[in-house]
């Protein structure tokens, strides 16, 4: 099985999701300072602690701490998903990206999340150069997130790419993968220790075909599938 078409998962595949949150926390911070007159690593502090507690309340759990009025919270929310910033590409990562560039392999981004955040991590880490499309399932509309195949379909369609010459790259066991597999991809997960989603349990029948430690392994599973008689 030769794999033509290489698609990857952004948050904690292509980036790291920590880094995403912490420079949040960081503009976030700022911004409630400079209107609340208090410290703002100390406010820094405060989100983390939150974010390891219950990572979708963090700004809830802020506006009880500090008490901010609703409207303050959604300014917070909007900053914190739309503010540019600088994100760094994991090492591994650009490895991956540069191995699939040098190979000829069509690429893509399929990823889940509100479409503005999205789009700005794509922004901050530099990669709407990297990856021929990048699909946000977020637009696609209700019902399109991972684990739906929608997301695959739709960049498949794109590049005009059959699914069993494709792979999916991922993290999250729980719902990468079940999408792509039921189109007849291949699947690769990617463990990141300490990333949001360590240890997720895969659903029956979402399971990965092959579990790497690093990026830099991806060429070797590329590479295994393609010599592999019947693969």
């Amino acid at each position: 099985m030769v794999i033509e078409t290489i698609l990857f998962d952004l948050d904690d595949t292509l980036i790291a999701e920590i880094e995403w949150a912490r420079t949040g926390w960081h503009v976030v911070a700022e911004h409630l300072a400079a209107s609340t007159g208090r410290d703002s690593a100390g406010l820094e502090r405060l989100m983390a602690s939150f974010f390891a507690s219950d990572r979708r309340r963090v700004f809830d759990q802020l506006a009880g701490e500090i008490g901010l009025e609703d409207e303050a919270v959604a300014e917070c929310i909007t900053l914190y998903r739309s503010s540019p910033r600088t994100l760094t590409l994991l090492e591994d990562a650009a490895a991956a990206l540069e191995f699939a560039a040098e190979r000829h392999h069509r690429t893509g981004i399929v990823t889940d999340g509100p479409q503005l955040t999205q789009r700005t991590k794509v922004d901050g880490a530099g990669l709407r150069s990297r990856v021929e499309v990048i699909v946000y399932t977020d637009a696609l509309g209700p019902g399109a997130g991972k684990p739906d195949p929608a997301g695959f379909r739709e960049a498949l369609r794109q590049l005009e790419m059959p699914a069993h010459s494709a792979v999916y790259v991922a993290d999250n066991a729980a719902k990468d993968f079940a999408g792509p597999r039921l189109l007849g991809m291949r699947t690769v997960q990617v463990k990141r220790p300490g990333g949001v989603y360590d240890g997720a349990a895969a659903p029956p029948g979402g399971e990965p075909d092959v579990a790497v430690s690093s990026l830099h392994e991806l060429a070797g599973v590329v590479a295994a599938w393609a010599s592999s008689p019947g693969a």
